[in-house]
């Protein structure tokens, strides 16, 4: 587990789920925002090139999916 990320902490990590437009002002009745509990980053993760850049976000409400 990582407790930053990029040089931030993983408590200032949001995510937003349900919506095209993320921007804090978007009006989308489906934008679902959730607080990220833990990240884990892939451990041959290298910041200078990007390889293996990805990463498991675990969120602290389960987000619920509708067709």
């Amino acid at each position: 587990m990582s407790h930053f990320v990029f040089r931030r902490s993983v408590s200032d990590l949001r995510v937003v789920a349900g919506v095209l437009d993320i921007s804090e002002n978007s009006s989308e009745e489906t934008k679902v925002v959730r607080e990220v509990t833990e990240v884990y980053v892939h451990e041959e993760f290298d910041y200078d090139t990007r390889r293996h850049d990805i990463a498991i976000l675990k969120v602290r409400i389960t987000i619920k999916y509708e067709k």
